[in-house]
């Protein structure tokens, strides 16, 4: 279908429109909230555009209209139909087109706008020049296999990318993994519902330690211990880092327990805060004190002096210097 195609208005049955054919409805999110009242208040004032198939009509644009009117009970509702019948393709780049100023679309959302462009024909060519640039994206060969490669996720993955708002970018890892490996990522993240910084940080260690050590990031995640962390009644996502972290960086993990049981053992005020390169970058360790008086600080010093000379004190600077 073109933008210079000609339309006619009409009112239709209601319950003639095919709600069931989502081939352009794109939104994995729950309908605006408030759809549904401004159309009870003031009616369909910008009719769906629909098109005829057999004794019925199939939606171009406009799901969420028409389903607000069902929802209703309005027994008709305006809409535009165009003269010649319209075929998938063009049902979709129509769609695109009238919504491309006031829709944005998630990741998954777009995967599944591309994925449906060539299942309907549309040559790779097409898709880069034509398409892409309307959903906003560069024209790159690569990133429209990455996007046709999402369509192929499990649909409850997809719905779990989507409602995380995890970007491609983020969840790229995923393409290396098997089936097995996906579903089971698929089902820690949904018990942890992490933040897209903390998504990306447990793939990045998921996929790192399962191709280091040679095993699927099923396997991986089904070890006994991360399963453990998962039913830590805390802080699950915290339980399951640090162990991911101790199966990616063993020794890096056993020098910062070193360095927490020897910055435990210095018996500081809990004013005082030692801060300590996480990493080991450097050797330099800072402490920092908060007072309000005299005696405060006073107090702070006296402990922070027995605890410059305890042994606890020495391991911690070793711990450093050695690092280096």
């Amino acid at each position: 279908m073109q933008t210079a195609a000609r339309f006619q208005f009409c009112f239709v049955p209601t319950d003639a429109v095919d709600t069931a054919d989502g081939l352009t409805d794109f939104s994995r999110g729950a309908d605006p909230p408030g759809l549904r009242p401004s159309i009870a208040a003031v009616g369909l004032t910008h009719p769906p555009v629909l098109t005829r198939h057999g004794a019925g009509y199939r939606i171009v644009s406009g799901h969420r209209r028409v389903r607000a009117a069902r929802a209703l009970g309005l027994p008709t509702l305006p809409a535009n139909l165009p003269d010649t019948a319209p075929d998938d393709e063009a049902r979709l780049a129509f769609n695109l087109t009238e919504n491309r100023a006031h829709r944005q679309y998630s990741d998954i959302e777009t995967a599944a706008i591309l994925s449906r462009l060539h299942r309907a024909g549309s040559g790779e060519a097409r898709i880069i020049e034509q398409y892409m640039p309307i959903l906003g994206l560069e024209r790159s060969k690569k990133l429209l296999d990455d996007f046709l490669n999402t369509g192929k996720f499990a649909d409850s993955l997809q719905q779990l990318l989507h409602d995380a708002g995890i970007p491609l970018r983020v969840y790229a890892p995923m393409f290396r993994w098997d089936d097995a490996s996906r579903e089971r990522a698929a089902t820690v993240f949904a018990a942890l519902r992490p933040g897209v910084n903390k998504w990306r940080e447990l793939l990045l260690l998921i996929d790192e330690t399962a191709g280091r050590d040679g095993v699927s990031p099923a396997a991986l995640l089904d070890r006994e211990d991360i399963r453990a962390a998962l039913q830590s009644d805390e802080a699950p996502y915290d339980a399951v880092r640090e162990v991911l972290r101790h199966h990616r960086f063993p020794t890096l993990s056993q020098m910062q327990k070193k360095v927490w049981l020897a910055m435990d053992q210095l018996k500081l005020d809990e004013r005082t805060r030692l801060c300590v390169p996480e990493n080991f970058e450097h050797e330099t360790i800072k402490i920092e004190l908060a007072f309000k008086t005299e005696k405060e600080l006073a107090a702070q010093v006296e402990r922070l002096t027995k605890a410059a000379g305890s042994q606890a004190m020495r391991d911690l600077i070793r711990l450093f210097k050695n690092s280096g």
